[in-house]
């Protein structure tokens, strides 16, 4: 056996105290100088029959550690700079023939060891920069962060880079390679105090990365590479760190809180994990690779967390868990505060004659943090909590972006199972609680100045499983569950003066893919999770958000025109897709689901207020795709549902956010922009299922038969006020009421203008060979929709505007299309569709007013639908209906009423054509499917005042046709088609109420 056992500390437990002015310089590296990786390594090579192991075990691996009960504190009395670096690989490599191979490569402090036994929540190693290890705790009297002080101003640069590899590989025998990178920290458990000089700048700059690889092959035998765990508290990543605890109750009077605190000058804290210097690859990486010809492979590459400036863990007080003691940034006068985590993992495994897993994960990755708040942990101790105070003007930048890939693969002449899974739970950029007062807990960002933030939250994965063989194994591909990221989450942000630029974003980009010959594959992604720009959070201005400001994101989409977003802005873009494919003559079923039970809001559930002049624009942009397609099985493709579920697929600008402008001005002058709010939604959804089977349908029970089902079910909002969130829905899916308790406003003091606008493009197709073919879509949109008792009001001057469109009417025209075609079975397809421009509850309390002195209130809803049903041999069904089409509906509107010629206009336009076709079957096809300008709710109806005009136009194409060589056919055409309905109109001076209402109704029969 080869073994390498290493110790690498620069400055170990020594009390330093310097008077004046000074420098601190710990260096864990290779060279004097601060360059160069400390090296511990393990190799063995055997001969045959012999086992191989190599193990290379990096004990302890810090720049500068003190802590042990406080007994060697750090300060500088004047001006000082601490310079501490890490930088060690640590590799473990066996080659064995016709035997066994074994590669252990470790890294890291074992904090169970320390002088004082302190009890660490996951007690993994740890190593990095600046370390103090005290009794966390643990001891009466000692719960206290070490302490770093520095009476003037203050240079603190951190640098760490860790290796570990290890690598196992035999012919005919198992090879294991595990890579435990343990826990790598910049600064951990350390207080920081500068005192700090007026005009000077204070900087703490940490820059951490990292490398871990396993790979393990064989000939024969199981390939098993580990590379980090996703345990608590184990195999950490994070710039600037304060630990969770274990403590005895007594001690609940509390843990101290970790606090950067400076009193003068221009501070600059920046902790940034795995960034590049410029756009690429994480710097942080963890890869994990297994290959195997006879037998298995499984690669694991995983990590706990990817901090920039994180609070980690809980407090245990003898009953449940609470949140640690927090982790404070207390900045007197101008500072900038960076937080940024970078991550990677990759695993790939392959198997010629066996089973394949792999799985790439990461729990959290957060560029400023605190693990309490993600968990929903709280601490009662008064100045407990985690927040960022800058006493004058600030910038804030977090961000969390991580890349997990899996891909197994077999090819096989025997069953084998083939998995691949990804998931990142947790990526988010800020999520800080605020600090516990008397009053109260505060706000987690306060600025007293001018602020300007970038937050980002980035979450990409790609799932790939094959069975290239010709049996029946059964890949199974998995890409984001129940994952959550979001740009801003549970944080509240208060500013006292005025923000000069907030760019929040979520981003998801998921997809999963199962290939199989002869078996089942499966693939799902995006499911249940949820994606957002600002979550549960708040934001006060005290002053103005009014720069016309152009910022560097989004990327440009493929799929749309790009967001062009002002001072305060949200974003979300969320591509989720699945892809399921069987190939070969015997093989079984195809399933893919993107989207099921998920949702993507730019600004979700986040009120925002700004003092005087102010712009809010938020925006999701979401593209859903689910492909299923099987050679000799049944496929299903499903996209925002699952399986026998009822679940939407939520997209929406704006959601439940009260936004507040005080004064707000359409004329703001040079470098600023207007005030108002935008909410947009844009989807692009399409599922297709294709089976090429041969068995008929039974109906069962079981359903069984080679049978091809596609299925879309979406909502779409630019922007929605009082959803009940039990039932995000309101009253437009028809089954539950809204939750009248529930109101959000949007309200400008004087003069801006709101609009939102909702869009939905796409299509849901089915084939199948002999069995049925079923495709549907259920399709609501909105433009702005208010439930409860939620308003929008304008004070004296701006428009109100809101529009919902279904296909595309970029010329000629392309409808959202429903299709379903049968060789040997049924067909049916069906589309369902709501379109609200602007969409209320029908009572007295869903209230729009624009601009009392000026304004106009435009409502649009604009559709474009196909659907078709053919069946060769059975019976072809199609159907279009639900709710209609309105620019405005159930709503009190009330529009300019001082000048004149002001306007409030409902339109509703429609083209829908509906055929089913049957060689030798029946056709059945309906057209159900209505178009209102302007169309009140209730018994009495709602209320229109303006000075000026009111216009209510409707026009709705809806053609039927039925077509059925030997059979019967039956074609069903209803439509109403109304201008104005169920509205009292009251113009206050001269003005002209327009109302048309047009359009074709045929239905169409060939028999």
């Amino acid at each position: 056996m080869a073994f390498a056992q290493s110790t690498y500390i620069a400055i170990n437990n020594v009390p330093i105290s310097i008077a004046g002015s000074g420098l601190i310089q710990a260096l864990s590296t290779l060279n004097p100088n601060g360059t160069g990786f400390n090296v511990t390594s393990a190799t063995e090579t055997q001969g045959v029959g012999t086992p191989a192991v190599a193990t290379a075990q990096n004990n302890a691996q810090v720049g500068l550690l003190f802590g042990d009960a406080g007994t060697s504190p750090i300060s500088i009395g004047l001006n000082g700079s601490v310079l501490a670096a890490q930088f060690a690989n640590t590799t473990a490599s066996a080659t064995a023939a016709d035997s066994n191979a074994t590669a252990q490569a470790t890294n890291g402090f074992a904090l169970s060891g320390n002088t004082n036994g302190g009890g660490f929540v996951g007690s993994g190693p740890i190593g990095g920069g600046i370390i103090y290890l005290g009794n966390n705790g643990t001891v009466a009297g000692d719960n206290t962060p070490g302490q770093l002080a520095i009476g003037g101003s203050s240079a603190i640069n951190v640098f760490v880079d860790n290796g570990v590899r290890s690598t196992a590989t035999t012919t005919t025998g198992n090879a294991l390679a595990n890579a435990d990178p343990g826990n790598a920290y910049g600064i951990y458990d350390t207080s920081i105090k500068v005192g700090g000089v007026a005009g000077q700048a204070n900087l703490v700059n940490v820059q951490l990365d990292g490398v871990t690889n396993a790979s393990a092959s064989t000939t024969t035998g199981n390939a098993t590479a580990r590379a980090g765990l996703d345990d608590f508290a184990r195999n950490q990543y994070a710039g600037i760190l304060h630990s969770g605890f274990v403590g005895p109750a007594a001690n609940s009077g509390g843990l101290e809180p970790l606090v950067l605190s400076f009193g003068a000058g221009n501070t600059t804290i920046r902790s940034e994990v795995g960034v590049p210097a410029s756009p690429g690859a994480a710097l942080v990486q963890i890869g994990a690779t297994a290959n195997t010809v006879s037998g298995a492979a499984n690669a694991t590459a995983q990590a706990d967390l990817l901090g920039g400036i994180y609070q980690n863990g809980v407090a245990d007080f003898g009953g449940p868990p609470t949140s640690a003691s927090g982790l404070q940034i207390l900045i007197g006068q101008v500072g900038t505060v960076s937080g940024k985590a970078h991550g990677e993992t990759n695993a790939t495994a392959g198997s010629v004659n066996g089973d394949a897993d792999a799985l790439a994960t990461v729990d959290e990755t957060v560029g400023i943090g605190d693990e309490g708040v993600l968990r929903g942990f709280a601490n009662p101790v008064l100045n407990a909590g985690s927040a960022i105070k800058i006493g004058q003007d600030g910038n804030i930048a977090a961000g969390g972006a991580v890349t997990s890939n899996a891909t197994a693969s077999s090819v096989t002449t025997g069953g084998a199972d083939v998995t691949a899974t990804t998931d990142n739970t947790f990526v988010i950029g800020l999520a800080l609680g605020g600090i516990n007062g008397p009053a109260g807990t505060g706000p987690g960002v306060s600025i007293g100045g001018n602020g300007s933030f970038t937050l980002y939250a980035d979450n990409t994965q790609n799932a790939n499983a094959s069975a290239t063989n010709t049996s029946n194994a059964d890949p199974l591909a998995s890409a984001g569950f129940q994952d959550q990221t979001f740009g801003a989450y549970l944080t509240n942000i208060v500013v006292g003066q005025n923000v000069n630029v907030f760019q929040t974003t979520g981003q998801l980009d998921v997809d999963a893919t199962a290939a199989a010959v002869n078996g089942i594959a499966t693939a799902s992604s995006g499911v249940q999770s949820n994606t957002a720009g600002l979550k549960d959070s708040s934001l006060t201005v005290g002053l103005n958000a009014n720069n016309a400001y152009v910022p560097a994101f989004p990327p440009a989409d493929p799929y749309t025109t790009a967001f062009n977003p002002g001072p305060i802005s949200a974003f979300t873009q969320s591509e989720i897709s699945s892809s399921a494919t069987v190939t070969g003559v015997t093989g079984d079923a195809a399933t893919a689901t993107s989207g099921a039970g998920s949702s993507s809001i730019a600004i979700d559930n986040s009120p925002i207020s700004v003092g005087l002049n102010g712009r809010v624009d938020a925006a999701d942009l979401s593209q859903l795709g689910a492909t299923a397609s099987s050679n000799s099985g049944a496929a299903s493709a499903r996209v925002g549902n699952s399986t026998g579920a009822n679940q939407y697929y939520l997209s929406s600008g704006v959601y439940n956010s009260d936004i507040t402008i005080g004064t707000g001005s359409l004329t703001p002058g040079a470098g600023k922009i207007a005030s108002g709010v935008t909410g947009t939604s844009f989807v692009n959804a399409g599922a297709s299922a294709t089976s090429n089977g041969t068995d008929p349908f039974l109906p069962g029970p079981p359903i069984t038969g080679d049978n091809a089902d596609a299925e879309v079910k979406l909502l779409s909002t630019g922007i929605s006020l009082g959803v009940d969130p039990n039932n995000f829905f309101g009253n437009q899916d028809g089954i539950n009421p809204p939750d009248a308790s529930v109101v959000n406003n949007i309200k400008i003091g004087l003069e801006g203008d709101v609009s939102g606008v909702s869009q939905t493009v796409g299509s849901s197709s089915a084939s199948s060979n002999a069995g049925n073919a079923g495709a549907t879509a259920s399709l609501l949109g909105a433009g702005i929709d208010l439930e409860g008792r939620s308003t929008i009001l304008i004070g004296s001057k701006g428009d109100i505007s809101g529009q919902a469109i279904l296909g595309s009417f970029t010329a000629p025209g392309t409808p959202y299309g429903v299709s379903a075609t049968a060789s040997s079975g049924d067909a049916s397809a069906g589309l369902l569709v709501g379109l609200a421009g602007i969409d209320g509850n029908g009572a007295a309390t869903t209230q729009l007013t624009a601009g009392s002195n000026t304004g106009d209130v435009f409502g649009a809803a604009a559709g474009l639908g196909r659907t078709t049903a053919t069946s060769l041999t059975g019976d072809a069904t199609a159907t279009t209906n639900g709710l209609g089409l309105a620019g405005i509906t159930d709503s009190n509107v009330t529009a300019g009423l001082v000048t004149t010629n002001n306007l409030v206009s409902g339109d509703a336009f429609g083209r829908f054509s509906t055929t089913a076709t049957a060689n030798n079957g029946n056709a059945n096809a309906v057209g159900d499917i209505d178009a209102f300008g302007l169309s009140g709710g209730g018994a009495a109806g709602n209320k229109i005042t303006v000075n000026g005009n009111v216009s209510g136009t409707a026009f709705l194409e809806n053609i039927v046709t039925a077509n059925s060589t030997s059979g019967t056919a039956t074609a069903t055409a209803t439509s109403n088609v109304i201008g104005i309905d169920n509205y009292s109109i009251n113009l206050i001076g001269s003005g002209i109420v327009n109302a048309s209402a047009g359009g074709i109704t045929q239905s169409i029969v060939n028999n």
